[in-house]
């Protein structure tokens, strides 16, 4: 959560103020991954679940789990919408339809549902201009009652995010999407919310895609370059591409040498940073080229590339040609310290096995590499790679996915809690509430103090994002152990069909040798996946004592036993809340 004291001034009322810091903090990469747009909204659901039956009919899908998994998590979404529109079928009809799909025997109703989603697809053409009327419609509203204004709120908070996951499937960035509603809801003088919103919506409605040029430079020897006699590659580049005045680092970048080359594309997109990542994609077909035909040329390519607008070239600017993958990773040589004292204590404990330490340097590696990465693709993999390290397993008959899906989820269920409680305090902290809170502390305890929280619930207009979010941790966790249990239990299921997902996009890179477009956001959260991974395992065994039998070696597989151990006793507890508090947790090497 954004603490943004630029909108403190301004008069908004409680709906206008939270829609101005959820879109932030939807958007912004430093924001916890369960705050930020998700995956999916209803429609992108029917659009993948479409596109996953189409696959299984294909044989291009082998394991029918993969499609149970996407058309189990497409009811899920579509109970609880009312976004989308049936036409002449109905919610319930279409519902029954997917339902029907229980196993690879089930081909009619597979072929039935092929067709109903093509209908709704078709149906729901318009979704984001439906999306933007239903928003219009719940600002308009100015709920008295407490449990109506949180209605109101998680309407708003559902409406935003499918809005924004519709416009990045629409082909904005994340990154371009987080400036423009800076520039016009934080930033502007204006104080009017409908004003900036109707400003708003011109954007993501009328824009068109603009035509952008994009230079990279590419750095060799001079007797390398000139063996590379290829179109692409250009010696010079025409200084009247940059405009009547371009900025001087602008003119800087293009200039010739006998070490350097340039590549450069048009590429027609709906921002600046689109064009960049499409422009990137074509760049690496160039250099699969070259490589395939001169061997392994040692080309290196510039950090920055030129970006602009053929129709404002006077706009134009220097970029990072590095993806923007979500997550904040902290970085000091204090914690650089501690991280290699803990490195080697593990190393030195000859009661650990030799397995965990090759299992953690190979997952730190692989971390390194897909940090280190500039195709999207190979930092996938990397990530993806480093985490099958973690849990794969030549004593265990056990698929190293079907290992990583379990043991995962339920380590991440066991700090799920204390996680987005630290998050609520640091966000408190931030709001400069802590002084007026009774037993603030580190320790979180406070934060299950059902007066407490009404005292911070107690101020939506001041702090409404912050007072909603104490309203949901309240109902999740202080009213009873069923509906912590199902807290629990639906993060689990979005876990689940969120591994699923992330493995079919494995398999298509490395069976299909597939390019597949958005996926920085899935590449984010693998990232997310493996530091979390890397903090719990550096956390226990740093800490783990021999054990009784001196011949018995701590193993990964203790590591995992003790997470089991631990969510086991939540549920024994019906979930304690105290218990989900008193967890040890920290953000300290790779968040």
């Amino acid at each position: 959560m954004q603490n943004l004291n630029y909108i403190n001034n301004k008069t908004y009322n409680m709906v206008e103020r939270f829609s101005i810091e959820k879109l932030v903090e939807l958007c912004h990469n430093k924001s916890l991954d369960s705050y930020r747009v998700r995956a999916l909204n209803p429609k992108s659901s029917l659009l993948e679940v479409y596109n996953v039956l189409c696959d299984w009919q294909n044989n291009r899908i082998k394991d029918f789990k993969t499609v149970l998994a996407s058309v189990q998590e497409t009811i899920s979404i579509i109970t609880e919408d009312d976004t989308i529109k049936f036409g002449l079928s109905s919610k319930d009809s279409f519902l029954k339809l997917l339902k029907d799909i229980k196993n690879k025997n089930s081909i009619e109703h597979i072929e039935r549902s092929e067709h109903s989603i093509y209908y709704l697809l078709n149906a729901n053409e318009n979704y984001l201009a439906s999306l933007i009327e239903k928003l219009e419609y719940a600002f308009q509203q100015e709920p008295k009652v407490h449990g109506d204004k949180i209605s109101l709120l998680l309407e708003v908070d559902q409406y935003l995010n499918y809005l924004l996951t519709e416009l990045i499937e629409t082909g904005y960035s994340k990154s371009y999407l987080l400036k423009v509603i800076q520039a016009i809801f934080v930033y502007s003088k204006e104080s009017n919310f409908h004003a900036n919103w109707y400003e708003f919506k011109a954007i993501i409605t009328n824009k068109t895609k603009d035509p952008y040029l994009i230079i990279f430079a590419i750095i060799g020897s001079k007797s390398q370059l000139e063996k590379l006699v290829i179109d692409e590659l250009k010696t010079e580049i025409n200084p009247d591409l940059l405009g009547p005045n371009p900025q001087p680092k602008l003119s800087n970048f293009i200039k010739t040498g006998e070490s350097k080359r340039f590549i450069e594309f048009e590429i027609l997109a709906l921002d600046y940073y689109q064009a960049l990542k499409l422009a990137k994609s074509q760049m690496s077909n160039i250099f699969d080229k070259i490589h395939l035909g001169f061997g392994n040329p040692n080309l290196t390519i510039k950090e920055r590339a030129i970006v602009l607008n053929k129709e404002n070239p006077e706009r134009g600017n220097l970029q990072p040609i590095h993806y923007h993958i979500d997550g904040f990773y902290q970085s000091n040589e204090e914690l650089y310290r501690s991280f290699l004292s803990k490195l080697e204590n593990i190393g030195n404990k000859d009661y650990i096995s030799p397995e965990v330490q090759d299992r953690l340097t190979s997952a730190i590696r692989y971390f390194r590499l897909g940090n280190e990465s500039l195709e999207l693709e190979k930092k996938f993999m990397n990530y993806w790679i480093g985490l099958e390290f973690i849990f794969s397993s030549y004593i265990v008959n056990q698929p190293t996915f079907e290992r990583l899906k379990k043991h995962f989820i339920n380590c991440h269920l066991v700090h799920y809690t204390k996680r987005n409680l630290m998050q609520l305090h640091k966000d408190i902290a931030s709001h400069s509430l802590g002084d007026n809170i009774e037993n603030y502390d580190d320790n979180l305890m406070y934060l299950l103090d059902e007066n407490i929280l009404d005292q911070i619930i107690s101020d939506f207009q001041e702090h409404t994002l912050l007072s909603y979010r104490c309203s949901r941790f309240k109902s999740h966790l202080l009213n009873n152990s069923e509906k912590r249990k199902d807290y629990l239990n639906k993060h689990k299921k979005h876990l689940e069909w969120h591994l699923i997902r992330l493995y079919r996009i494995r398999n298509e890179l490395i069976h299909d040798a597939a390019i597949i477009e958005n996926i920085e956001n899935l590449t984010g959260n693998l990232r997310y996946f493996l530091s979390f991974m890397l903090n719990k395992i550096i956390e226990y065994f740093n800490d783990c004592i021999r054990k009784p039998n001196n011949l018995k070696k701590v193993t990964m597989n203790d590591f995992f036993h003790y997470q089991d151990m631990i969510l086991e006793d939540f549920k024994n507890s019906q979930y304690d809340p105290k218990r989900l508090v008193s967890i040890p947790f920290s953000y300290e090497y790779f968040f």
